[in-house]
């Protein structure tokens, strides 16, 4: 046996949020645990993927199983809850219950290595996350030692840089010519050891495709965000690699102990919508929030 949590996103009146339970159905004061599946606008279902209204069903995230992927901030709790309840986390409503381990979507199992970054079509957002991630390591000399790469949620692959973000790149010094989008599958999600998404709605479609990242997958700001005030020295002697698999961890222990921003500014808008003069200003605000990650690496 192990533990289950179907997460409604907001409260109740969003919709009907799915645990399966070992058979059992049920309900209670702050959401409504519906069998096997869940239904309504905003109880969404991690496996699904799905924003808004629409069905979800269970899946399993390191021996829990997550009913709902519209995590504003993504978090674990462990037992000694051994009852069916509710609990309020980080804006969540989140039923609990002891249930059956879900098979068949599992972490698959491979190394984990190097720093995924994430945005829709990975033509602009993430390319240049990935180039500007490559050009800090360098400059602190750890370029090669951790390996960088980008994907999109939305994009066929094998695409261009959005011409806009290729001349932005040239004018930064940063060679995008060979640039290829490609689309973001659950083995590169498991090849990472970090992934960092452009917003909240993109990390929760990360964490919708491959459960098992929760807990290593964040956005730049949100990343920048944690890492305030946490001393380098803390990660020890350790190497680059070494510490990159340690973050994720060092992360999430600090949720809790910092004043949590506004939630938009966590996220880095996709400049295709905005005005052009939003594409430099994004490209600021990336850059700025991968600093502190770098400097906690090297």
């Amino acid at each position: 046996m192990s533990w289950a949590v179907a997460a409604a996103a907001g409260v109740a009146a969003a919709g009907v949020a799915g645990v399966r339970a070992g058979g059992a159905t049920g309900s209670d004061a702050v959401g409504a645990a519906a069998g096997a599946g869940g239904t309504g606008a905003g109880a969404v279902g991690a496996a699904g993927g799905v924003t808004g209204a629409g069905v979800g069903s269970p899946v399993d995230v390191d021996g829990w199983t997550v009913g709902c992927a519209s995590l504003d901030m993504p978090s674990v709790c462990r037992p000694p809850w051994t009852f069916a309840t509710t609990c309020v986390m980080s804006g969540l409503s989140m039923g609990w219950s002891r249930c059956n381990r879900l098979p068949g979507d599992v972490a698959p199992s491979v190394s984990v290595s190097g720093i995924l970054h994430v945005c829709r079509a990975n033509r602009a957002r993430s390319p240049l996350a990935e180039l500007a991630t490559r050009e800090l390591l360098a400059l602190r000399g750890a370029a090669p030692l951790v390996p960088v790469s980008s994907a999109g949620t939305w994009t066929p692959g094998g695409e261009p840089l959005w011409p806009p973000a290729a001349a932005e790149a040239r004018a930064r010094g940063w060679d995008a010519d060979s640039f290829r989008s490609r689309r973001l599958t659950r083995d590169l999600v498991g090849d990472a050891d970090l992934v960092l998404a452009a917003t909240r709605d993109l990390r929760d479609e990360v964490i919708a495709l491959a459960p098992f990242a929760l807990r290593r997958t964040f956005t730049w700001r949100e990343l920048a965000w944690l890492c305030q005030g946490l001393s380098v020295e803390a990660a020890g002697r350790l190497e680059p690699g070494e510490r990159l698999a340690a973050l994720p961890a060092r992360m999430i222990a600090r949720r809790g102990h910092l004043p949590v921003p506004a939630g938009p500014d966590l996220d880095v808008l996709d400049p295709v919508d905005q005005d052009p003069s939003y594409l430099p200003r994004a490209v600021d605000l990336i850059t700025a929030a991968l600093r502190p990650l770098v400097e906690q690496l090297t």
